[in-house]
């Protein structure tokens, strides 16, 4: 088996495990969702902000959600700036520079905004979950800067392989 085709599959198992890892966050009920979430708000805000547990309970509380939202928000875009960076990777396997075109770069975003659109109508049928519109706008973002993250660091290794030649 080639190199090319040896990437081909690690890369493709790792977007299909992946998207069951975004699968499987979206499957946890409400309650579940929200504790796993919380605990990271609260390591995040005893890391960073250890006087946050000697604040007055209303100000703590608001302290918390805030940052809990924020929290949440960047898990969704970044999970999907990861998907669509491995779709990229796999994608890049089928062509002979190993290297994809931005119009093929927005078809993944596209395909990975479709994903997202459908975890979120998966969640209505989740205890405690419902769908979200401006989630499916994080994650289409999300993997929008995933895919213009992958694209620049492909163009900047050409760019430093066109350097080192000279």
């Amino acid at each position: 088996m080639g190199t090319r085709m040896i990437k081909r599959v690690i890369y493709g198992i790792l977007a299909i495990l992946w998207m069951g890892i975004i699968y499987s966050f979206s499957a946890k009920t409400g309650t579940q969702s929200a504790g796993t979430s919380g605990g990271v708000t609260r390591l995040l805000l005893n890391i960073f902000y250890p006087q946050y547990n000697d604040l007055p309970y209303d100000m703590s509380v608001r302290i918390f959600e805030t940052c809990n939202f924020v929290i949440r928000k960047l898990a969704h875009f970044t999970e999907y700036a990861i998907l669509a960076e491995l779709v990229m990777l796999f994608a890049a396997t089928f062509t002979d520079n190993g290297v994809i075109t931005w119009k093929t770069g927005f078809i993944i975003v596209l395909l990975c905004g479709l994903y997202a659109a459908g975890d979120e109508f998966h969640q209505m049928f989740v205890g405690g979950r419902s769908p979200q519109i401006r989630d499916v706008i994080i994650d289409t973002l999300g993997a929008l800067t995933g895919m213009a993250d992958c694209r620049a660091r492909w163009i900047m290794i050409n760019y430093m392989k066109g350097r080192n030649n000279r």
